[in-house]
């Protein structure tokens, strides 16, 4: 069913920033020009480079520098290796408290952030988007593929929102000397896809995936 106007939409934006903190130190505005400019919904982030204890000890700095506290954010980092891969998504917040993951315990409570923006969104939610706000707001947020081999190296997040559900992955390189090729075409790609069309069948809804492809 159609259920967003022609002049409006639902945007989300992908960047594979190469290490979070490095683009944070040179352009610290650079992400909240971006969601600014383009009135985004979701930033998807790959590559952040971020370990969990970075996100959990600096997670309030982060979204200060970032300038995105009006979004939730979500974060899925490599226990493979220090300083590598890692995703994360920052969804507009729009009503009731952040959505967490299992995963997120340790992260603040946003809701002093949510009632100074609350005018900002409540207009956003009826004036640019002819869609009731709760359908916006995501069900459930997965860091996950549910395979071993795969998930722990921080690449997928995986977002149910009542109509639709997006995955934002950093799919694995093959390597210069290409020897991860095999893994990455004869288990990751086909993995990845039964993960994806299992989803599709478990919610019977549209199912996305973008990032780093």
């Amino acid at each position: 069913t159609n259920v967003l106007l022609p002049s409006s939409a639902f945007k989300i934006a992908s960047w594979n920033v190469s290490g979070l903190r490095s683009v944070l130190k040179k352009t610290p505005d650079a992400f909240r020009a971006l969601v600014d400019r383009h009135d985004l919904d979701v930033l998807c982030l790959q590559e952040t480079k971020l370990q969990e204890q970075h996100v959990e000890d600096l997670n309030l700095k982060i979204h200060e520098m970032m300038q995105l506290d009006d979004f939730d954010g979500h974060w899925s980092c490599s226990t493979a290796k220090k300083g590598y891969a890692g995703t994360a998504v920052f969804v507009r917040r729009r009503h009731g408290k952040p959505h967490k993951t299992s995963k997120q315990a340790k992260l603040p409570d946003m809701a002093k952030e949510a009632d100074r923006k609350s005018s900002k969104a409540s207009k956003k939610d009826k004036d640019a988007l002819p869609i009731p706000a709760e359908l916006l707001i995501p069900e459930s947020i997965s860091l996950k593929m549910g395979k071993d081999a795969h998930d722990d190296e921080g690449r997928v997040i995986t977002v149910d929102f009542p109509l639709f559900s997006f995955c934002n992955v950093y799919v694995p390189n093959s390597g210069q000397k290409l020897e991860r090729l095999t893994y990455r075409t004869e288990e990751w790609d086909k993995d990845f896809l039964a993960f994806m069309q299992q989803k599709h069948k478990d919610r019977n809804v549209p199912v996305l995936w973008l990032g780093d492809l």
